[in-house]
C-alpha cells in the first residue's frame, strides 16, 4: 500500500505553483474530495481558521539511534523550521504501536499556512531530495487543533 504521504505529495505536486494568494488556495473540501475525511464532523470554518497539526510517522532506511538517523532527524527539523511558513516541528519516538520508529508533529497557524508550506517548491525539493530517499514507510494524520475543548 502506498503511503499517505506519497499520495498527498502527488496531490500537492499537481497543484499550481505559487499558491500564496488566498483565492488560489483550494479549500479542504476540494483538497480531500477524493480521500476519506472527517471534514463534515468539524464545526463550520474550523478547517480553515484553526491551527492544524500534521503528524507523520515513519521508518528510515537507517538503523534507529545511528549517526545517519540522528543526522536525518536534525536536518529534517532544521530544514522544515527554516522555511518561511512558521512551522513548528517536534520529533517523537513511539513506544506503541511498534510499526513506526519515528513520528514528527508539524504545527501550522491555519489552513493557508499549511497549503503554502505543502505546495512550496522548497518543501517539494526537500521531499524529493531528502525525505523520499531516506524514508521507507509512512503514515500521516492531519488534524484541527480543538482549542475550545482544550481551553483552560
Amino acid at each position: 500500500m502506498k503511503s499517505t504521504l506519497l499520495a498527498f505529495a502527488a496531490t500537492l505536486a499537481a497543484l499550481s505553483p505559487g499558491l500564496g494568494a488566498a483565492a488560489d488556495v483550494k479549500s479542504p473540501e476540494e483538497t480531500y474530495a477524493k480521500y476519506p475525511n472527517r471534514l463534515s464532523d468539524l464545526p463550520a470554518g474550523w478547517a480553515t481558521t484553526k491551527p492544524l497539526r500534521l503528524m507523520v510517522c515513519f521508518n528510515l532506511k537507517y538503523p534507529p539511534n545511528s549517526a545517519e538517523a540522528d543526522a536525518f532527524l536534525k536536518n529534517m527539523v532544521r530544514t522544515i523550521e527554516g522555511l518561511p511558513y512558521g512551522v513548528k516541528v517536534s520529533v517523537e519516538r513511539p513506544i506503541t504501536p511498534t510499526k513506526f520508529t519515528y513520528c514528527n508533529s508539524l504545527s501550522f497557524k491555519d489552513w493557508a499556512s499549511n497549503r503554502a508550506y505543502e505546495s512550496s517548491e522548497a518543501f517539494l525539493k526537500y521531499y524529493r531530495e531528502q525525505w523520499k530517499p531516506a524514508v521507507t514507510e509512512t503514515s500521516e494524520q492531519l488534524a484541527v487543533v480543538d482549542d475550545v475543548a482544550t481551553a483552560r
